[in-house]
């Protein structure tokens, strides 16, 4: 593998079985001008969609209407079986109906939200990632290759893929696509069903570029640091005090990062970990391929119920999350 250094360079990158040595004002982003992004409002899209938001909204307040009436009704059937229960079993029947109107009240509210959800994506979040342009398409029920999450080595060892919301950009120079997933490892039991333990809950991206990267790189927060899923693999040093100071960096090979990353990147994942507010993020540059892998608690691109899906600050913050997660291959490319 060959490398170039010269201070008038800014990274090089291997196509094929050559070398190419990029100068320092390199940007990935001309080639990226044929992606649109056209100047929008979120004002004027909030008010484009208000109608169908406002049918929304009374759907989802249709919804908690049912699931309280589910919740009146699970607790008088409990009553009417626990009473006599009392009286004439043992009391761990009582906890086995009490448990039975729990996991009623779970399947039955998933099942009432479903069909609200489905249609917020269909009406609201279709017609969001079209305004990106005409290159970006979106499928709920689209996925991931398990192979990606796997040659990423982001992870640790998973079994079960949950993955939707799958998103994808298309152009000439590049690609992108990005789903929220949920990795877990299920280990069989001999009771029970055995025990499930989640590894990774959160968006993943993988932007896939026409040049390859000189080496398999991956980099870490530090309050995140797990290279568990890695062999043979060594932290790499850089001068960049930015970056060292928020994120440490292995690969598999011996060379200071700056050898391997463009500085204007290095700045760049710092840039992006402060926009998304600290959230737990790591990144894994693997031949032609930029993978992000951004934790996170909440079901992404769905709405709250506990929130009208009418306010417009919270409108406002989805379709920023989503411009911003759609746009990670220019932010981390582009020049300073």
């Amino acid at each position: 593998m060959s490398f170039c250094h010269n201070d008038t360079l800014r990274s090089c990158l291997t196509m094929k079985e050559s070398v190419i040595c990029l100068p320092s004002c390199f940007t990935i982003i001309p080639l990226l001008n044929e992606r649109t992004m056209p100047d929008i409002k979120i004002e004027s899209l909030y008010n484009e969609l208000k109608p169908k938001l406002e049918t929304l909204e009374t759907e989802r307040l249709t919804v908690l209407k049912k699931i309280a009436t589910l919740v009146k009704v699970i607790i008088l059937i409990c009553l009417f079986l626990a009473i006599p229960v009392v009286y004439f079993t043992e009391a761990m029947w009582v906890v086995a109906i009490g448990i039975a109107g729990v996991v009623a009240y779970l399947i039955g509210r998933v099942k009432l939200q479903k069909k609200y959800r489905m249609d917020y994506k269909a009406n609201i979040l279709e017609v969001m990632v079209s305004t990106l342009g005409t290159n970006y398409s979106y499928d709920p029920n689209g996925k991931i290759d398990k192979e990606l999450m796997q040659t990423s080595k982001l992870f640790k060892k998973f079994n079960k893929i949950d993955c939707e919301d799958l998103i994808e950009g298309k152009f000439e120079k590049y690609s992108f696509r990005q789903a929220e997933i949920s990795l877990d490892y299920h280990i069989e039991g001999t009771n029970q069903g055995g025990s499930t333990k989640n590894i990774f809950r959160g968006l993943f991206f993988v932007g896939t570029l026409p040049i390859s990267f000189p080496a398999n790189i991956w980099v870490y927060p530090k309050v995140q640091v797990d290279k568990s899923a890695h062999d043979k693999v060594q932290v790499v040093e850089t001068n960049n005090k930015n970056f060292s100071d928020v994120f440490i960096a292995y690969s598999d090979v011996d060379q200071p990062t700056a050898s391997l990353l463009p500085t204007s990147m290095l700045d760049n994942m710092v840039d992006i970990y402060q926009k998304f507010q600290g959230e737990r993020m790591k990144f894994a540059f693997i031949e032609n391929n930029v993978i992000v892998a951004i934790h996170s608690d909440k079901d992404l691109f769905e709405p709250s119920m506990k929130i009208p899906v009418t306010d417009f600050e919270t409108f406002k913050a989805d379709f920023r999350y989503l411009k911003l997660t759609t746009s990670l291959v220019n932010q981390l490319l582009e020049s300073n």
